[in-house]
């Protein structure tokens, strides 16, 4: 059942039917600080750590 989901979250997305919300991009030497945010449910959406 989660793989049906999943699977059609993902054709959604690439259809462009959805696009997902990113709220910090961090490059990899900041990614404890994108972990604290999430800890502190301080971002609105997704952490994105660069490398």
């Amino acid at each position: 059942m989660v793989t049906k989901s999943l699977s059609t979250l993902l054709d959604w997305y690439r259809q462009g039917r959805i696009e997902p919300h990113v709220s910090h991009v961090l490059p990899l030497d900041r990614a404890a600080e994108g972990l604290d945010l999430l800890r502190r449910r301080a971002s609105t959406g997704k952490v994105v750590i660069t490398v």
